[in-house]
């Protein structure tokens, strides 16, 4: 995933997760990480 997606819930870890939920997790369900800020965050993909 594009870190612009990321931008838009900036130190919000919740607010990423769930906005990777909401926009793909649906049609993939597959564990990865978003490098931003130097942290990994875990969603669904």
């Amino acid at each position: 995933m594009d870190n612009k997606y990321c931008r838009i819930f900036l130190g919000s870890r919740r607010g990423e997760i769930s906005f990777a939920r909401n926009y793909i997790g649906r049609k993939i369900f597959r564990p990865y990480s978003i490098e931003h800020n130097n942290k990994y965050y875990v969603s669904l993909n």
